[in-house]
Parts: structure tokens; sequence; C-alpha cells
């Protein structure tokens, strides 16, 4: 075992405080996200595409319940209740498009919120586990749910530009995720549609 001083290692308290500063950082980009996605799913609807629209509403939905649950971990076994930038979350309500360009772009937008997520899940995942168990198991699903999420969106983003974004293509693709939502995802379950 390797020789460490005093001050090579963070006190309980210390770890503590950082992965309450990750924390807040996840509750921020999950209420953004939230957000985001709301006015996503609007925005889609009212250039038809209904079933981006769909989509978007299921993750605005999908990202409520998974900071009220975080918040309520958090606050039990942390006794913490986590501080959002309700500046960064104005923002993402400021969101709209009105035409396919603005809808190609969205993606990269979607798909940065998700990255950023995922580094600050990385850094909370690695101080969790030295803390709570009950908290890093947490972090681990919705780790797991935000990879997942970064791969449809890919997938998806990959599939219209192959398609070169016609109007056409984006209209079929937009019905089977419409069916989707409607007739064959569970509540509760992953989201896995194919888009061909």
């Amino acid at each position: 075992m390797p020789y460490t001083t005093p001050t090579q290692e963070m006190s309980h308290e210390e770890i503590k405080k950082h992965l309450c500063e990750h924390l807040d950082n996840i509750c921020t980009y999950l209420s953004a996200s939230a957000h985001w996605n709301m006015r996503a799913a609007n925005a889609s609807r009212r250039i038809a595409i209904r079933g981006l629209g769909r989509w978007h509403g299921h993750c605005a939905k999908h990202n409520f319940c998974e900071l009220e649950h975080l918040e309520k971990i958090i606050g039990d076994k942390l006794e913490y209740m986590p501080k959002i930038d309700m500046q960064l979350v104005s923002k993402a309500e400021m969101f709209d498009m009105h035409n396919i360009n603005e809808f190609k772009a969205h993606f990269k937008v979607w798909m940065d919120m998700q990255y950023e997520l995922s580094e600050c899940l990385a850094h909370a995942i690695h101080k969790s586990r030295k803390i709570d168990m009950e908290v890093y198991d947490k972090l681990c699903c919705l780790a797991t749910n935000v990879q997942d999420e970064k791969m449809r969106i890919r997938l998806a983003y990959d599939s219209f530009d192959f398609a070169g974004w016609q109007p056409h293509d984006i209209s079929v693709k937009s019905r089977w995720i419409h069916h989707y939502f409607e007739h064959e995802h569970i509540e509760g379950e992953p989201v896995n549609f194919n888009l061909g």
C-alpha cells in the first residue's frame, strides 16, 4: 500500500462539500433540461414534427421526475438541498425553433446538454461512493439513462442526416416516433425505438 501524507487525502466533510457542489450542477442541468425539452416539444409540434414533440415531452417529464427523486434522496441522506442556478434554467426556457435548419441545429444543443450532465455525473459518482451508497446508486442509474439518451439522440441525428434532412423523411420518421410513444412505450421503461 503506497504511503500517503495527510494532505493528500480529503476529509469526509471535504468530499461531501465537493459532492454537494456536483449535485448542485446535476440538479441545475436536470431542471434546465426539463424546461428546454418542454420548449422543444412545443416548438416541434408547431413546425409539424409531432413525433419529436412526443419524445421531447417524454424527456421533460422524465427529467422532472429524476430531479424530484434525486432531491429527495439528497435531502434524506445528505441533509442537503441542492442550489439550482435559475439563470441557466431561464436561458433554457428561451429556446425556440421555427424551421428545418433550426430543427437540425437543435440536436447539437440537446447533445451538449447531455454531455455536460454526463461530466457532472461522473465527478459526483466518484465522490458519492465514499459518502452514501444510495446516492451513488441513484447517480449511476441516472448516468446510464443519460448515456442511453445520448445514444438515441445521436442515432436520430445520423438517420436524419443520412437522408439529407428531407422533409418527407423527417415526416415519416416523426410518425414512427409518435406511434412508438403512443402505442409501444411503457412508462418508466427506457426509450427504445429504431429509425432504421
